[in-house]
């Protein structure tokens, strides 16, 4: 069977794609500003999407693809690792009187953001919190990381965040960043479709666009 061709310059296509925010600000305006160049009739369609709904909308079709900490699965549902994401404390230095590195003391006497879209309020970080033993107290959970970045602004809490993310945008909101003072570890950001894009080469495409960008 003939696979249909794909030319980004002259196709008009909508692409959707599964990602968080935090991964969001740091993947699609690059990726945006290339299909802007080399693709101008291309659309990408944002969905938020926790672990535990992720799978399922591949299958549905409710998304294309998926970038994030994903892990689980079926045989069907294909996967690239694209890195590893280390994970920083931010706060307002104007705020608690903490200091650098922050200690584990000041750690656990502080109150927490943290980013978490399901029930749990330590969010995707839950198992790895509870083997290093830090046990937040968590004040504010949210999806967004810059509404937990906003808050902090604005009282004393510590908000855990991405490396990359804490890098571009703590700064913003007048934070300042430091190791966790436990080790937690890393976790994989993955790119996961279905099997049966395996070979749609508009799919193919926009995964090479991806990496490259990442």
């Amino acid at each position: 069977m003939d696979l249909p061709r794909f030319d980004p310059a002259t196709e008009e296509r909508s692409f959707k794609l599964g990602i968080n925010a935090q991964l969001e600000v740091l993947l699609l305006p690059a990726l945006m500003a290339h299909i802007g160049s080399h693709a101008p009739g291309l659309q990408i369609l944002s969905r938020a999407v926790t672990r535990q709904r992720v799978f399922g909308m591949l299958d549905e079709g409710e998304i294309d693809l998926a970038v994030g900490f994903l892990p689980g699965g079926a045989t069907w549902h294909r996967r690239e690792r694209l890195y590893q994401e280390e994970h920083v404390c931010c706060f307002d230095p104007r705020q608690p009187p903490f200091a650098r590195p922050l200690s584990a003391d000041d750690y656990r006497a502080s109150a927490h953001g943290l980013v978490s879209a399901t029930d749990s309020p330590t969010g995707y970080l839950e198992q790895a919190l509870t083997r290093a033993g830090a046990r937040p107290r968590v004040a504010l959970a949210s999806h967004n990381f810059m509404t937990l970045c906003a808050a902090a602004s604005s009282r004393p809490m510590i908000v855990m965040l991405a490396s990359r993310v804490a890098a571009a945008y703590a700064a913003r909101f007048g934070l300042v960043t430091s190791p966790i003072p436990f080790e937690i570890g890393t976790v994989d950001i993955d790119m996961i479709w279905h099997a049966r894009n395996d070979r749609d080469p508009a799919m193919t495409w926009l995964r090479e666009r991806i990496r490259a960008t990442v």
